[in-house]
């Protein structure tokens, strides 16, 4: 959707709170209202903490080795970090933002920029309480919401829906008639786009708080600052001059890297780990439609290493490429060139530079390879990566990748990686028929599994649609199981939460389904009583009377 004028045209920054642990809470009910951290890389340090983790006064940064004891004494969750699960429950979040905003700049993983139209009375609270009562239903995530007339605004918005307690995660800046006392309260250095350089020479000036740069001399700052800076202080009188972003900036580099579980002092090791960085380098270009025309391969010691060693190696390419073959010769062959017998490696990477897009390559590309061969190979990386995605897993990849990995990186607290799949939910026997390559059942066979069930799910093929309802329900319902439904189907005009449980979402599902399975009682008395207002509705005595009532509709209107 466009925007219909600037005057009624409001930016909000949206900001899931506590990302990481919120996403960790999320998956794992046990872990909601406990104090959760989650670890870096190779479970070094602490990168992420929940709230009450926060509350315990638990430091960011530190290593885990040293807080290992006092963190198990305090009863806190530690997990690996999963950027599966946290970058597929970002894309969720995203989606679902999508349907409630104009425009959408993703700005991070747990941000975004949206531009939303203000209602006849201006009051955008009821979308922001809206939006963020979504997001939980669905992910079980909390939001901070800032609004404002531009972006810098939005996000000191968005700082003070965090920092204010009475504002409940949601403030608006555009509606504070004196704003100076909330611009007091946010540092220079806190401002969106403003460095350290940048806050140390404001300070240097006497300048202390958002208030102060934005009464500042215009021309000193257009003088040290330039065009940004002077965007910068006209965000902040109220003026937009920064868009939303639509279109992602085409990215310059590609870069994967890891640390190792344990040094790496051979090269078989060496040349190992960065072969399958570049596979999944190259993975990751296909998937955004880009080649590249140069690659960069580095090594490191620790930081802490009495003998520091770092070095790297370059290869500029005549054809751009996304062929994982071509691309692991050429890492293969760079990797003899860093690799010394004499240190300790603890960490390396694969960059992939000079980033094209295909579509600009495909006339250029024509000068250097042989159509079929260039076709051959596109179709070639396509068919793997198909088949990869289609499996959820690398079930084709060169032989190197398949190795015994003695360097792997730590990961001994990892969480469930997968949101999207029922079969991942722990302990719950189920069975799936007329689905894959599991033949339907009827009758007798049909009737005998609904008895030995204690719980089943009426889910439709198509959207959930209000007050539809197959002879599914009747079937579960009718035979005494707890019967699961999407709450989008409205059968909440009929049922209660006593009769019938109601979810939003592949998440609210999958905790519902692991708490019924150990709350027996409960999930056989809501199901009794399901059964009884089943029978209740819908009988054969009310049937009759639908028919008869129908039959005289039809002998009126003949």
């Amino acid at each position: 959707m466009k925007s219909k004028s600037s005057n009624t045209e409001a930016i909000a920054l949206i900001d899931a709170n506590n990302f990481y642990a919120s996403c960790e809470q999320s998956i794992n009910p046990y872990l909601r209202n406990k104090p959760v951290v989650i670890l870096s890389n190779n479970d070094g340090c602490i990168i992420a903490r929940s709230p009450e983790a926060r509350a315990l006064k638990i430091k960011m940064g530190i290593p885990y080795f040293k807080v290992k004891e006092s963190l198990n004494n305090l009863g806190v969750a530690v997990l690996s970090s999963n950027y599966s699960l946290y970058g597929d429950m970002s894309k969720r979040l995203m989606n679902l933002l999508k349907d409630y905003s104009e425009e959408i700049e993703i700005y991070s993983i747990d941000e975004a920029f949206v531009s939303i139209l203000r209602p006849k009375d201006k009051n955008l609270n009821p979308w922001a309480r809206k939006v963020r009562c979504l997001i939980y239903q669905n992910l079980g995530i909390t939001l901070t919401i800032g609004i404002a007339e531009n972006k810098v605004r939005a996000k000191i918005a968005n700082n003070l829906a965090k920092n204010i307690d009475s504002s409940a995660g949601i403030f608006d800046l555009a509606r504070i008639y004196n704003d100076n006392d909330y611009l007091r309260k946010i540092s220079v250095e806190k401002i969106w786009g403003i460095g350290k350089q940048t806050s140390n020479w404001l300070q240097s000036k006497g300048i202390k708080n958002a208030k102060e740069f934005r009464d500042m001399d215009e021309d000193e700052i257009t003088k040290k600052l330039g065009i940004i800076g002077k965007r910068l202080q006209m965000e902040l009188k109220g003026n937009k001059c920064l868009p939303i972003e639509i279109i992602k900036k085409p990215k310059k580099e590609i870069q994967v890297s890891r640390s190792f579980g344990k040094p790496i002092t051979k090269l078989e090791d060496l040349t190992q780990a960065l072969a399958i960085y570049a596979i999944k380098a190259s993975e990751k270009m296909r998937s955004q439609s880009l080649k590249s025309s140069a690659i960069t391969i580095f090594v490191r010691t620790s930081h802490y290493s009495n003998h520091p060693y770092q070095k790297s190696a370059y290869k500029k390419l005549i054809n751009a490429t996304d062929n994982t073959s071509t691309i692991l010769k050429i890492v293969l062959a760079l990797s003899k060139e860093i690799y010394t017998p004499e240190y300790k490696l603890s960490k390396a990477g694969v960059l992939m530079q000079d980033l094209t897009n295909c579509k600009y390559l495909q006339q250029s590309i024509i000068n250097y390879e042989s159509q079929e061969k260039s076709r051959k190979s596109i179709r070639l990386m396509k068919t793997i990566d198909s088949l990869n995605k289609k499996f959820k897993n690398e079930v084709i990849t060169w032989a190197i990748a398949k190795k015994p990995q003695e360097w792997a990186m730590n990961r001994n607290l990892l969480s469930s990686e997968s949101t999207t799949d029922i079969k991942k939910i722990p302990n719950i026997k189920y069975d799936f028929y007329g689905f894959s390559n599991k033949q339907p059942i009827w009758g007798t066979d049909f009737n005998n599994q609904l008895i030995n069930s204690k719980m089943g799910l009426n889910l439709s093929r198509g959207k959930a649609t209000k007050y539809y309802s197959s002879n599914r329900i009747a079937s579960l319902m009718g035979n005494g199981l707890l019967t699961f439904i999407d709450k989008k189907t409205q059968m909440n005009d009929f049922f209660n939460n006593n009769e019938i449980i109601f979810y939003n979402g592949i998440n609210d599902l999958s905790e519902k389904i692991k708490f019924y399975k150990k709350n027996d009682k409960s999930r056989i008395k809501i199901a009794r009583n399901g059964k009884k207002k089943y029978f209740k509705l819908f009988n054969e005595k009310i049937s009759r009377t639908l028919r008869f009532t129908r039959q005289r509709k039809r002998s009126k209107i003949g």
